[in-house]
């Protein structure tokens, strides 16, 4: 099972590694808090012996400030035999203990030395192990990562071939085939989700007029303005389709009041513009029967009503 399974095996001698590694650095802590501790205990012994060494001092200088002869002298000489050889006896015991401390600090720093060096060893030995048993799969995800971004990029370029076959080259907008498709979708998105949606016709007043008299280069200009005038006002979900001399929109979730007062900004965001140009909007809301059919045939009647023969601005219906 094991021969089969080279990544898990791989994988438990690191765990091992690890575990050993830790280990050794829990040693190495416990190490270093005993030193710490031999230490301090050091220090306390160094300020006894300090204090015995200052009580010696003391009893040598009584001695000398009563060094008159007779019996005061010997007197004082005696008090102050004995108080430093009691200093030097608490001294002398001192000075074992602090030799016994010395001895333990450098064994636990030796044990401190040694569990540290062996951690060195263990981390070594692991990253080891870990570089020659990952080398091939590190390899592999090398190679499938690459794989995957190549895939990647065909796929986004892919995409952008889509999404450029889709879009009308003057406008930018989409193509009448796939605006009527994604129209579409926008109808049965509406049906599922009970949420109203408006279907509008703008036509560009006067776009004949245009062409015959400025040719169709001023013409295709008109186009263009019309169309940035569109998509600056509405919003970026929204559908937006050249259809001839035209567009249609689907605006999904709004009422026909709010769809009336986006027609008209689209009017100004032209006026910007071209001062003298404007379109007419046809408005139809999605009924329970409709179809993209019916529904676009409802917007273009409501758009004959907003276009007299006298080309009047911009009007809604």
């Amino acid at each position: 099972m094991d021969d089969a399974h080279p990544g898990g095996r791989r994988a438990d001698v690191d765990q091992s590694a690890a575990d050993l590694d830790q280990q050794q650095a829990d040693a190495d802590q416990a190490a270093s808090r005993a030193d710490q501790m031999e230490a301090d205990a050091d220090q306390a012994l160094a300020d006894r012996d300090q204090r015995a060494s200052d009580r010696d001092q003391a009893a040598a200088d009584w001695e000398r400030s009563r060094a008159p002869d007779g019996t005061l002298a010997e007197i004082a000489h005696e008090a102050s035999r004995l108080e430093r050889l009691a200093a030097n006896r608490e001294r002398d015991s001192i000075a074992a203990v602090r030799l016994r401390t010395t001895a333990q600090r450098g064994a636990t720093a030796d044990r401190r030395d040694e569990a540290a060096h062996e951690r060195d060893l263990a981390a070594t030995a692991r990253d080891r192990a870990a570089q020659s048993g990952q080398q091939q799969a590190g390899s592999d995800r090398v190679a499938a990562a690459s794989d995957r971004a190549a895939a990647a990029t065909d796929r986004e370029a892919a995409a952008v071939d889509r999404r450029s076959g889709s879009l009308d080259d003057l406008t930018g907008v989409l193509r009448r085939a796939a605006g009527e498709l994604a129209i579409a979708h926008e109808i049965d998105r509406s049906r599922r989700t009970g949420r109203p949606m408006i279907l509008a016709i703008v036509d560009v007043d006067a776009l004949g007029l245009v062409n015959e008299r400025q040719g169709h280069a001023a013409g295709d200009a008109l186009l263009h303005d019309v169309a940035r005038a569109i998509t600056s006002t509405l919003r970026s979900y929204d559908v937006t389709a050249r259809c001839g001399g035209g567009f249609v929109c689907a605006l999904s979730d709004v009422t026909r009041a709010t769809a009336s007062a986006h027609a008209a900004e689209i009017q100004r965001a032209l006026r910007t513009r071209r001062p003298e140009a404007s379109v007419s909007v046809g408005l139809a809301e999605l009924a329970d029967d409709d179809t993209l059919s019916t529904l676009s045939t409802r917007a273009a009647v409501a758009l004959r009503r907003t276009k007299p023969p006298a080309l009047p601005a911009h009007r809604t219906a």
